[in-house]
């Protein structure tokens, strides 16, 4: 007679439904292969299923507690020619595991999320204070191009909430320093600013402490030139400051938002200390 004890390298008794215990996101970088290894609990097959399921396979579905899931033949992915259902790189599907004994786990979800091969062209990491009562407030912050180490076509900034507060932001917007004028003049075109979004929202909100990574916008960064970023905060908001720092100019105004006007004037300086909107610039060439 077959016990089952002697099935335990399949599960046990098979009286427990199998359950993945592995991520349910998994990124997968420009250009790579992918290979996220599925866990469960015990031995099983998987089913794939969900909106994107012909887009992803698996090397091999023999019993075993660990698969390979792959792109569709092995192949690549370009975030610049998304091929998902709704074409926002993010490919849905559904992974369903089957024990030895026939007994079916609830299917989990999975995220697999196409992302750019991002270089940190620059990154601040000192322990910075909190600056409040911005609301309404314009804010320009020039990043110079000695500071930026690497140059790319597509841009991301990590943005900070204060250990206070957190902030929100009507708009924010990147252009390239317009090199006449005043100091925090965007060029008005060749390149023209463009908008940062956060989830295909122009509102980025930060909670208090949190880090959120905008979504990534097609802009050409050069490292040997310099770039204004501009933010209209919405409400009552905290955000890092750099005490006396040389590196960044810092600029205020309480009016409209004026995010998107390359041409501005009436801004003030900070000067004992500055607002640091941003903790981090990454850009990648797909």
């Amino acid at each position: 007679m077959l016990r089952l004890t002697q099935l335990s390298g399949f599960g046990g008794g098979g009286s427990a439904a199998p359950r993945i215990v592995s991520s349910s996101s998994v990124r997968a970088v420009d250009g790579q292969v992918l290979a996220f290894t599925v866990t469960t609990d015990q031995a099983c097959t998987l089913a794939i299923g969900g909106t994107d399921a012909a887009k992803l396979e698996l090397a091999s579905n023999s019993l075993s507690a660990t698969h390979t899931l792959r792109w569709a033949s092995n192949g690549t992915k370009d975030p610049t020619a998304p091929d998902d259902a709704d074409t926002d790189n993010h490919y849905l599907i559904t992974l369903t595991p089957t024990n030895v004994f026939g007994l079916v786990g609830d299917a989990q979800s999975v995220d697999v999320y196409v992302d750019y091969d991002w270089l940190t062209t620059f990154a601040w990491d000192l322990t910075l204070g909190d600056q409040s009562a911005l609301n309404g407030v314009n804010v320009r912050q020039k990043v110079p191009g000695f500071l930026l180490n690497w140059g790319g076509t597509v841009v991301r900034l990590r943005l900070q909430g204060g250990a206070v507060q957190g902030f929100t932001i009507d708009e924010l917007w990147i252009g390239e320093a317009a090199g006449t004028g005043d100091d925090y003049d965007m060029k008005a075109s060749t390149p023209s600013p463009a908008q940062f979004k956060l989830n295909g929202s122009g509102t980025i909100v930060a909670g208090v402490n949190e880090s959120v990574f905008t979504d990534p916008l097609t802009f050409t960064i050069d490292e040997a030139k310099d770039y204004i970023v501009a933010a209209h905060f919405s409400d009552t908001s905290n955000v890092a400051i750099g005490s006396g720092a040389t590196q960044w100019a810092g600029y205020h105004k309480l009016a409209a938002d004026e995010t998107s006007t390359a041409d501005v004037s009436g801004y003030t300086a900070y000067t004992a200390a500055e607002v640091l909107m941003i903790r981090q610039i990454d850009v990648a060439t797909p």
